[in-house]
């Protein structure tokens, strides 16, 4: 925006936001709590590290999620995950403890874990870490502080990859 006059305004395109869907490959930490924490202590694998459902904890591990799209979580076993986002994951976890009885009162917290995103260009590259599910190309850039001042603004090229296939 720096060729921009102060005072003059100029329309930007709105996008639609499209919630981040995982996919094989991806990891996921799934953090189950109740009033009965002897109950939840078989789906915490990591309960150690979780500090009061923050997930300010030092488990970066999570669970993987398989070539088939599925979490094998304790006590439920294979779990379908890819083709959901975050809160479809806790929404389908929370239904399934609660209706098995194996959890009445259960929360589940679901984060994702070593989700990220590169900008390549001008300056070098730049990792950003991804723990919202809604992030748009300008909150990204912003995360790494803008392009360099002498990046080509006119020549920016996002690069998706979907079902293993890049397109632009």
């Amino acid at each position: 925006f720096q060729d921009k006059k102060p005072g003059s305004s100029e329309a930007v395109a709105a996008y639609k936001s499209i919630p981040f869907k995982l996919r094989p490959g991806d990891r996921v930490s799934i953090y189950v709590k109740s009033r009965n924490e002897e109950l939840t202590k078989q789906f915490n694998i990591n309960d150690n590290t979780m500090q009061n459902m923050g997930g300010q904890g030092n488990n970066k591990q999570g669970y993987l999620i398989d070539e088939n799209g599925k979490v094998d979580f304790p006590v439920l076993g294979k779990i379908q995950a890819a083709g959901m986002n975050r809160q479809q994951l806790t929404d389908s976890l929370t239904n399934v403890l609660r209706t098995t009885k194996l959890v009445d009162d259960a929360i589940v917290k679901v984060e994702y874990t070593g989700l990220y995103v590169t900008i390549l260009g001008q300056g070098g590259g730049r990792r950003v870490n991804i723990e919202r599910d809604n992030m748009t190309f300008f909150e990204l850039l912003g995360e790494v502080g803008d392009l360099d001042i002498d990046a080509l603004r006119k020549n920016v090229l996002v690069i998706r990859e979907e079902d293993g296939v890049r397109s632009q």
